[in-house]
């Protein structure tokens, strides 16, 4: 059976960078109502820097806690109490807990339209949101249809070449690069490039972002050849209009550094990942998911070069950062585990690995549900293991699962 590597996805893709603006901006949070203890402002400040510093587990009982407080409101602010439970959906979003997550949605939604109209901004953050919690859950035709929806509503409010369209091309465009679809995804990053450097010049650093994110299409798509340029470009215009410890510098460093440790040069590789790994530590502090990330690919190019001394430390840092801000059960948390235990496996130590393949497919099926794609890998991680143990029948049994599994979501 042939190993593979399957680097960390914080978001899915989580080298790719674009953020739509205005999670923070929307009208709802703007209003300093009384809560008769805090207001929603001041809620919204902790909640804000808690999520800006990814501390979501902290961040959401404030969150549940603001929700309580204004349902007892005697006039309560229906776009307030939507902007809450919008709130409420990324960070269940955040921490993996999906199921949680869809209801907080499309609660939102429901108050939004009632409120503002189908066609009103708010509605299409909400629903752009809706679709990226399905792009998680790889229900690919539930997110492109709010995808698109989403990218209507910012065409018609704000015309063909506001940010916010870009950022819904950039979303889309993403979606069709998980599905290997990568000549539907390609016209829309340039498009997206073709935006912002019309509404915001050659070298801001969206457009930095936006050659980041080409190039990490590039590096998927197998063309090699047009991956380093892009990556080098965006680097020069964040240089010339960033600090250089921007945390946007330390994602196109980290990208850059997976491309050449995957292409083995990891001579040149090594010295990306180390200052990546020091920007992220730097600007987000030592237990954010990115450094978790950082962790995690310096401590596979670690094993790949046989420096399992340096590699073990990491990967179990990583897994730690994980746990500790993204709860036990999320599936970064299961590619943390799986990660460890193919460095165990890499070591002979098949034993070691076992509990932790096991606990990473327990915590897919029960986040992810038992027919999603990444149950299908981990079942394949795990006929490895038993394979590599010499308990043929039971690999096979267990690779029998997984292709079956992976069959059936094909469809006829």
């Amino acid at each position: 059976m042939m190993r593979f590597r399957k680097f960390s996805n914080l978001v899915s893709f989580s080298g790719t960078i674009f953020l739509l603006a205005g999670l923070w901006a929307g009208p709802g949070w703007a209003e300093d109502r009384s809560t008769g203890e805090e207001t929603v402002q001041e809620f919204n400040s902790k909640i804000k820097a808690l999520y800006q510093e990814g501390r979501y587990s902290e961040a959401l009982p404030v969150a549940q806690k603001l929700m309580r407080l204004e349902a007892r409101l005697s006039s309560p602010d229906d776009s307030q109490r939507a902007a809450t439970l919008f709130l409420l959906g990324e960070l269940n979003r955040k921490l993996g807990r999906y199921l949680e997550a869809e209801p907080m949605y499309k609660r939102a939604l429901q108050m939004q339209e009632s409120v503002r109209g189908p066609d009103h901004p708010d509605v299409a953050m909400t629903v752009n949101s809706l679709a990226l919690l399905y792009f998680h859950l790889q229900r690919y035709k539930d997110s492109e249809t709010l995808y698109y929806r989403s990218l209507k509503i910012w065409e018609k409010v704000h015309g063909p070449d506001h940010l916010n369209v870009a950022a819904a091309l950039n979303n889309l465009a993403r979606l069709y690069e998980a599905q290997k679809e990568y000549d539907k995804a390609k016209p829309l990053y340039q498009r997206v490039l073709k935006i912002l450097k019309k509404t915001r010049g050659p070298n801001d650093p969206n457009v930095a972002a936006a050659l980041n994110n080409l190039a990490l299409l590039y590096q998927h798509a197998q063309r090699p050849d047009s991956v380093e340029p892009l990556y080098q470009k965006a680097l020069r215009i964040y240089e010339q209009s960033l600090q250089p410890d921007h945390p946007n510098v330390a994602t196109t460093l980290n990208n850059l550094g997976e491309f050449y440790l995957v292409k083995g040069e990891f001579f040149k590789a090594e010295p990306l990942l180390l200052r990546a790994l020091e920007i992220r530590e730097k600007n987000l502090g030592p237990n954010h998911p990115y450094v978790a990330h950082s962790l995690d690919t310096l401590a596979n190019l670690y094993k790949d070069i046989g420096r399992f001394d340096r590699a073990e430390p990491l990967f179990r840092r990583a897994l730690q950062i994980r746990e500790g801000i993204l709860g036990p059960e999320h599936p970064d948390v299961a590619h943390s585990l799986e990660g460890l235990a193919r460095y165990y496996m890499d070591l002979g130590q098949e034993e070691k690995a076992k509990p932790l393949w096991e606990r990473s497919l327990n915590i897919r099926k029960k986040v992810q549900g038992p027919e999603h794609p990444d149950v299908v890998q981990t079942l394949k991680g795990m006929a490895e293991l038993y394979h590599d143990a010499g308990r043929t029948e039971v690999a096979n049994n267990l690779y029998y699962t997984a292709m079956s599994l992976q069959n059936k979501s094909r469809g006829p």
